[in-house]
């Protein structure tokens, strides 16, 4: 990650700054660490940071096709905000179907039911 945040625009900075990286990459989560190395970049090298923001926005696609027996597949790639909004989405709907399996349960069972005697998984 530190290797391709040089570049010719970077490199001066990078060479002040390596340390303090190297430093958070030893202490913080790889999900942190991303974060402040993408902060760090977009300080270093707005410009760059902005080139960096459209290529992830060009490189967005999704294919969603039916196979031969009808299930359906997906496969996509999103950019950082797309793809939270499709995150927060899927978040809303799963928490609404499993509120809604968790009644049906409950009902049926006369008792607080377990997860495992839910209608779907998780995954489902």
């Amino acid at each position: 990650m530190l290797a391709s945040a040089r570049t010719a625009r970077t490199a001066e900075l990078l060479a002040r700054d390596e340390w303090l990286l190297v430093s958070n990459a030893k202490t913080l989560s790889f999900k942190a660490f991303s974060k402040t190395v993408t902060h760090w970049l977009q300080r270093a090298d707005p410009d760059s940071a902005d080139d960096g923001d459209a290529r992830k926005v060009d490189a967005r696609s999704v294919h969603h096709s039916q196979s031969f027996g009808g299930m359906w597949f997906t496969r996509g790639v999103l950019d950082p905000i797309r793809g939270s909004i499709v995150a927060k989405e899927l978040e809303r709907l799963t928490i609404a179907m499993f509120e809604a399996d968790w009644a049906v349960a409950k009902q049926r069972l006369g008792r607080e039911p377990t997860i495992l005697e839910l209608k779907r998984t998780p995954a489902q």
